[in-house]
Parts: structure tokens; sequence; C-alpha cells
């Protein structure tokens, strides 16, 4: 066999061209799921032999564990990369729960298919975490609250991209003296062009458009929203002598903003979705963006709202590695257990990830909304006066933030007291 087809080892390296992806189909006899990438369209007429490197496959013993990783997975995890100086990548890994094995296939710039087939989670996380992590040894704080909304986690890295601009456009005119503030109706105009414009060259972009399924939210930004960004030392309200409304960027916008504007090179975002009568079903969405000082991890929890809550975690090398490894068995396990018992919900609830482990909690959602990542400016109220502070209810057990309308703690589950409803 010809090694430049398909190389042996850990992972097994093979390349598919697009019309062999029928073969396989009748080679295997397989009928696909949702979850693949991969749909039978009947072009081996027009090509009746396949290519080189798909001969090479179906020779080679791995091709029946391949074909059933390729066309009918049982746990699809699809990867968005990109941001800061690099460009956008998307790549699908597949598993199956009778099958230790993670195939990954990635397209490359003839639009063939390069696919590496590792032999278990713990390889394919060795090579992943050397891709995409930042092995730093060093703890580090998080700068944000638990259980956000994702308007406030919005908000808040709006504030980060503010700071670089304003840096480096200070360095631009060697104006060392430039200043942090913003008008009002700038914070907010710019954070809407922010997320519409898809320039992942940007912090706020970057996590908006490569965590799948954010676009499709209709977010809704609120006084309470600011106010939370404020209390965590990201922004500042003030009004001038001319009576308007201003933002400075505070002090931990500031020191985000040097750490994203100085050592952020690149981010990822990925969701873990299993089959769930026969349709696909999202258990998790994550968003990772690693610095010289901290891998910066987010989660997204669905909630009632239809928006999500929002979870950071600053995480040194191992210890990102040790949650990583949590979080593909908690999925793992229960895209198995998907095998054997009968589905008794439409969007059963998954089993939780322990606390001790902190991983990303894998969630549920049916959201089926059409993509705007607008903020109408008629949803924005006005702010509460100055030196006026809006009271922010609180979970009565966990202390966690929690919005008007809510009926249960997002992060604890505890039932809130009626009042909140």
């Amino acid at each position: 066999m010809n090694n430049e087809q398909l190389i042996k080892g850990n992972p097994e390296i093979f390349k598919l061209m697009p019309r062999d992806i029928d073969h396989i189909f009748k080679r295997a006899s397989l009928t696909g799921n949702i979850l693949s990438p991969f749909r039978y369209s009947s072009t081996e007429a027009e090509y009746p032999e396949p290519s080189e490197w798909a001969q090479a496959l179906f020779q080679d013993p791995i091709f029946a564990r391949a074909a059933r990783l390729l066309l009918e997975p049982d746990l699809k995890i699809m990867y968005h990369s990109g941001g800061g100086g690099t460009t956008e990548d998307a790549f699908p890994v597949l598993l199956r729960a009778d099958d230790s094995a993670v195939l990954m296939a990635a397209k490359n710039k003839d639009d063939d298919f390069l696919c590496l087939m590792f032999h278990d989670i713990s390889s394919f996380l060795d090579w992943w975490s050397g891709m995409y992590t930042n092995q730093i040894k060093d703890e580090y704080p998080s700068p944000f609250n638990n259980a956000m909304p994702l308007e406030t986690l919005l908000a808040a890295l709006h504030s980060i991209d503010i700071y670089r601009r304003s840096y480096m456009e200070s360095m631009m005119k060697y104006d060392l003296e430039q200043g942090m503030s913003v008008r009002r109706p700038d914070f907010l105009g710019t954070l809407t062009r922010a997320l519409n414009s898809g320039d992942i060259r940007w912090l706020l972009p970057s996590l908006f458009r490569l965590t799948p399924g954010l676009t499709a939210v209709q977010l809704k930004l609120l006084p309470d929203h600011l106010e939370a960004v404020e209390q965590m030392g990201f922004i500042k309200a003030w009004v001038d002598e001319s009576q308007e409304n201003m933002y400075t960027i505070a002090e931990q916008g500031k020191i985000l903003g040097l750490e994203f504007c100085h050592t952020w090179m690149s981010s990822i975002g990925w969701k873990a979705s299993i089959l769930n009568a026969g349709q696909e079903m999202i258990l998790s969405r994550v968003y990772l963006a690693p610095t010289a000082f901290t891998n910066h991890l987010f989660s997204f929890q669905a909630v009632p709202s239809g928006s999500f809550a929002c979870n950071h975690q600053s995480l040194t090398g191992v210890k990102l590695r040790e949650n990583l490894d949590q979080w593909f068995k908690t999925i793992y396990d229960y895209a198995a257990k998907k095998m054997v018992q009968p589905v008794q919900a439409a969007v059963p609830t998954p089993p939780p990830v322990p606390k001790a482990a902190a991983a990303p909690l894998p969630i549920t959602d049916s959201q089926q909304q059409e993509i705007t990542g607008q903020i109408p400016r008629s949803e924005v109220p006005a702010p509460p006066p100055v030196g006026q502070k809006r009271k922010i209810p609180k979970c009565p057990a966990c202390q966690i933030q929690i919005e008007q309308g809510q009926r249960f703690c997002g992060s604890c589950g505890t039932p809130l007291p009626k009042s909140n409803w």
C-alpha cells in the first residue's frame, strides 16, 4: 500500500475526494444519519471508480470503523476556529457509542477531505490541546461573574474591544493621554455593529460568530446587564458637563484589554450534538480564547427566556485538560445511554457534570430562530439616574445573579420566589 494514500499510526490519516462519499455508502451498506456531514447523492454513476485514496481505505482493516464513524455517528462535535490573527476553519469530530475511536474530517484548500482517526478520546485531546490551548501553569482569577446573562457577557467583551481600539489609536496618534471614555449611545451603537460585522479579529464578534448557535438568539440589552458589567469593573458610568451619559473603560476592562491586545492570537468555539428520535439534539456549547496568561473558557446554558446563561473559567493547561476529559466523558456517556434507553421526551434533561470537575455544563435547547445579531435600539431602555443603583436580584441559595421572569435558578436549580416570576 502506498504510504502517501493512507498513513498508519495514531492518528490514522487518510484522504477522500467528494466523489468517494457515494462509494463509501455503497461499499459499507450504510444509509447515514442526520449527524453525519455526508449525504448519499448517487454521483458514483458519474465516477464509476473511487479515487486512489478511497481504494487504499477500502483495502485497509480500518475501513468498516471509519465508514460507520463518517456516515452514522452517535455524537458530533462541530468546531469553528479563528479569531485574533488566524483565519477561520470549521470541522466536525465524530464518535460512536460502540467504538472508542474519534474521527476528524476537515476540508483542505482543494475541497478534498483530510480525515484523522484517533484511537481514543485521550489521543485526540493530546493533539487538540497542542493545537488550540495554552499550557500556562500559573493560576489566574476569573474576572467575570458566573451564570451571567449572555447580554452581560457581550457588553463586557465589547468594553475590552473598545479599550483595544483606543489603545491602538493612541499609538497611531502618538498620544499617551488619549482618553478611554465613550458616549453611551456610541457604546451601544458600536456593540450592535460589532455583532453584525462578523469580524473575528475582535473579541466580541469572535465569540458571537465562532460559538455555534449564538447568532440565532434575539438579544435584549437591559440596564441591569450594563450595571452588572460596571459592578465587575469593566466600565464606569458618569455624566459629563453637558449632561451626556458616558462610559469610561474601568480597571478590569483595561487589564483584559491589554491582555487581549498583546497576547490573544486565536479562538475556537464548538457544540456537541447527539441523536434524539432521529433528530439532532444539542448538548453543549463552548468557546475558548487562550492568551499568554490563561485559557479563557466560556460555556453556555440555555435559560427559559430563550437566551443563554454564561459561565467563565480561567484555566491552566493542566486544569483545562482535566475539564475537557470530564466534558467528553459526560457527553459520551449520555450518547451511549441514548443507545440503550427509549426516548421519553423530545428534549430530555442531560445528567449534570459533577461539581468537583468544574467542567462546562452540557445543555439542551430547541431554538430554531432566524439568525440575527441586532440589538434594536427600541429595546435598550434609558439608564437609571446617575448615582441610583438598580437592585439586581440574586438566587437565595447560591447568590448567582438571576433575571426577572425566571422560576428556577439557572445555576443550582433552586425554585425562585414568586416575586421574581
